[in-house]
């Protein structure tokens, strides 16, 4: 039987298993973009002398509109500057778009953020309340020189998240 027919009655609807298997495509790369975009805060907050841990939980509400995977950097202590909260608040965002853009510009970051200000979580919002094409690029800058790592940290977490 050729598996591209093969079908599964869930709630009455029937879900063929490329539709299954392109359900579960999509669900890895949300957790994998969670992973870079929370290691990503979590280097740069590192950087500025801070030390925390990043959680990744599955979200009840992800799927066609919403992300599968939900993450939060949880952190010991405040960053000291506000220069070092907005580099952490832009850090999420920033790797995010180098994943999908490895040759992205600080100018296209910062008009992806003028474009659709929602890009920034109302937390990151928080730490980096006014943005400048300035503080993106230097934002820009700081990702790429910690990126080996943050990339090293978000595959283990992806990698361990993926086998539970």
């Amino acid at each position: 039987m050729d598996c591209r027919a093969t079908a599964v009655a869930s709630e009455g609807n029937v879900i063929s298993t490329r539709d299954r298997l392109a359900g579960l495509a999509v669900a890895r790369h949300d957790l994998w973009r969670a992973c870079m975009h929370e290691y990503a805060h979590l280097h740069v907050a590192r950087h500025f002398g801070v030390h925390g841990h990043v959680t990744i939980e599955a979200n009840p509400d992800g799927g066609l509109y919403e992300s599968h995977y939900v993450g939060q950097l949880h952190v010991f202590t405040l960053v000291p500057t506000a220069h070092g909260r907005a580099m952490v608040g832009l850090a999420g965002f920033v790797a995010e778009w180098l994943c999908e853009n490895p040759v992205i510009t600080a100018e296209d970051l910062f008009a992806e953020l003028d474009l659709d200000p929602e890009s920034l979580s109302e937390s990151d919002r928080r730490y980096a309340p006014n943005v400048t094409p300035r503080t993106v690029g230097a934002a820009l800058w700081l990702v790429r020189k910690l990126w080996p790592d943050i990339v090293a940290d978000a595959e283990l977490h992806a990698s361990a998240e993926a086998r539970i």
